[in-house]
């Protein structure tokens, strides 16, 4: 999606367009590190991608080192290929304890109920290993206060190896209120660490440890 779309996006009634959110691609630097973690070149990638369907952002990054998990195959089936792609439901994932070396969120949690915040994260922090880091990306979603916009819609450019990539992501406004502090209460709550908060006030870019 081209810049001019993101115009033509604010024209429709029923939309909430927030400003255009820019990901650099520094940003992911910090899996680098888990590429090659796993001491099997078969096992699966050493980071599970929560929501890592569709353009699966983390995945084309990254590539083989992603076990790319989403709730909807045909989402999988639409995503590059490269990482490993398991359909689940990240309230309860299939994988055993201490599985994973770390656990990334791209624009996943806007996709959420709130209610449903907590069980995500407690998952992440079972299925990652000790001192595994959860990386999440997402926009701040102020509440509806019951507007006649009906979906919040987060235009992104997304700095990618082979250049930037536009595109935009919506949900249900009415549903999805979110912030950074309220992830960082949850993981907190559940036993990570905050090892660092690089958001911005629409933006929220969180890495939480396992401790």
């Amino acid at each position: 999606m081209m810049p001019i779309l993101f115009n033509i996006l604010k024209l429709n009634p029923k939309m909430k367009v927030a400003p255009r959110q820019t990901v650099q691609l520094e940003s992911f630097k910090i899996l680098e590190q888990y590429r090659h973690s796993s001491e099997d070149p078969e096992h699966m990638g050493s980071i599970i991608d929560l929501g890592g369907g569709g353009e699966g952002i983390v995945g084309q990054i990254m590539g083989r080192a992603v076990t790319a998990v989403d709730i909807r195959e045909d989402e999988l089936l639409e995503a590059p290929e490269g990482p490993f792609k398991v359909v689940a439901d990240a309230r309860a994932l299939p994988f055993g304890a201490d599985t994973f070396y770390c656990a990334t969120a791209f624009y996943f949690f806007m996709y959420l109920k709130p209610e449903d915040f907590r069980a995500v994260i407690d998952e992440v922090f079972r299925v990652l290993k000790p001192s595994g880091r959860f990386v999440i990306w997402d926009a701040t979603i102020p509440d509806s206060n019951n507007s006649k916009k009906h979906l919040f819609v987060v235009p992104l450019k997304i700095g990618l190896p082979s250049g930037y990539s536009y595109t935009a992501y919506g949900a249900p406004w009415a549903t999805r209120a979110l912030n950074g502090q309220q992830l960082i209460q949850i993981a907190t709550n559940v036993g990570f660490s905050l090892e660092e908060n690089l958001g911005s006030e629409d933006m929220i870019h969180l890495v939480f440890v396992k401790a």
